[in-house]
């Protein structure tokens, strides 16, 4: 392709087949808050992600963030996002978004829930976690290639 502004040749790239989403990559992004994380969160979280029939080192991505960090979580190849107390700005939404309901956000299913920490102090909040749990579970099933 010729052109008058860059001064090398530009090649068009002929169209390519899309590739089924997220092949090879692991179903759920698991989003928590670095200074929280101790041995009893990760227990807890461990016995929930089982319980959906989600293996910690086969189906999950673990992602300890810091106060400091700022991610974007589309980088990261997943159908679904789990966020435990992580403020969405530092994940790069710049919206609200209700906690403890699953959303279809951008291809991907999305739940905003508290820090793990504060989950296991109280019962309605492992509630509330369960229920929205189920239905991710089951679609990321559904979604799984």
């Amino acid at each position: 392709m010729e052109n008058w502004f860059y001064n090398f040749t530009l090649f068009a790239l002929g169209e390519t087949k899309k590739q089924p989403p997220f092949i090879g990559a692991r179903p759920l992004l698991v989003l928590v808050a670095a200074k929280t994380f101790d041995e009893e969160a990760q227990t807890l979280l461990g016995k929930m992600l089982t319980a959906i029939q989600l293996e910690m080192d086969k189906d999950i991505f673990l992602l300890q963030i810091r106060n400091d960090e700022a991610i974007h979580f589309h980088s990261y190849p997943c159908l679904g996002v789990l966020s435990f107390g992580i403020p969405l700005n530092q994940l790069g939404i710049h919206y609200r978004m209700q906690s403890y309901q699953l959303l279809d956000y951008d291809g991907r299913q999305f739940l905003k829930v508290d820090a793990l920490s504060k989950i296991a102090k109280d019962r309605n909040l492992k509630t509330a976690l369960w229920n929205e749990l189920k239905k991710l579970g089951s679609r990321l099933k559904k979604e799984s290639p």
